[in-house]
């Protein structure tokens, strides 16, 4: 007499080109995407890459100085710059930084007025 497929077990693959169980990791990824969790952004990571991301022509007359509920804020040293990244600029830079999965729960920049950085002492 044929024996019948085994049915799986709770939490076990289903999928026949996949053998074994699934990572804790590979279950609660799956499930994050499912239920559309959003993921803390480490808004250190974000100030600290900052320059990688605008490149250093913006990177030395703007900074981040916060980061709530998906909106990242920049201070800008100077009117017309803060004008040209909010007019043209805004899109290009929020896209760099969603290509980073680290960043990609960012939905929105806001440009303001800030004054320059003291200087650093070594």
């Amino acid at each position: 007499m044929p024996q019948e497929p085994k049915k799986p077990k709770s939490g076990e693959q289903t999928d026949p080109n996949k053998r074994g169980m699934s990572s804790i990791e590979a279950v609660i990824s799956h499930w994050m995407k499912k239920n559309r969790v959003r993921r803390y952004v480490d808004r250190n990571a974000v100030f600290s890459r900052w320059k990688e991301v605008v490149g250093a022509e913006f990177a030395d007359s703007t900074r981040p100085v916060a980061l709530r509920s998906g909106e990242l804020v920049v201070e800008v040293d100077s009117a017309p710059l803060l004008n040209e990244l909010s007019t043209y600029y805004r899109e290009e830079i929020l896209e760099s930084l969603r290509q980073d999965e680290d960043f990609s729960e960012i939905q929105s920049i806001r440009f303001r007025a800030g004054s320059s950085p003291e200087p650093r002492s070594s």
